[in-house]
């Protein structure tokens, strides 16, 4: 495993626990998720509102991973687990899942250090953005 996630085997000992499958969760935070793209697609880009778009494709991104352990009867403690899981289960989409890392990492600068996100970053990463929020959506499609 790469040294830039967590340890999955880590995580299952430490922030991860089995709980019944629950569709109903997975399916109500498919609609959270759903309900923010919605809302994030009618905010203008620019300048001053790009760090909190990147912010909340990042909450998707995050919510439609918390789908997938309900639909697979987990449940974690810590958003890092999420992104492990993907890279252990998915290994197909490794560079979807550094890319998941990559936005927590621009987003946890934002949130702790107040550095805000380059337009050009989010113009040149945009369509990345939606590929990997879509796959993500699909997984939880396929167990919902």
């Amino acid at each position: 495993m790469s040294s830039n996630f967590m340890s999955w085997a880590y995580c299952e000992r430490n922030f991860v626990k089995k709980i019944d499958v629950d569709i109903s969760r997975a399916r109500s935070m498919l609609e959270v998720a759903n309900g923010r793209m919605g809302f994030l697609k009618g905010v203008g880009v620019g300048e001053k509102t790009v760090s909190f778009l990147v912010e909340g494709y990042y909450e998707v991104m995050k919510e439609l991973l918390t789908a997938l352990f309900f639909a697979k009867g987990l449940k974690s403690r810590n958003h890092q687990c999420l992104f492990s899981y993907f890279y252990e289960k998915f290994s197909d989409y490794e560079g979807e899942a550094r890319f998941l890392l990559r936005m927590n990492m621009i987003r946890n600068r934002l949130n702790y250090y107040g550095e805000v996100v380059d337009l050009g970053w989010y113009e040149n990463n945009r369509l990345e953005i939606f590929r990997v929020i879509d796959i993500l959506k699909r997984k939880v499609l396929e167990l919902v």
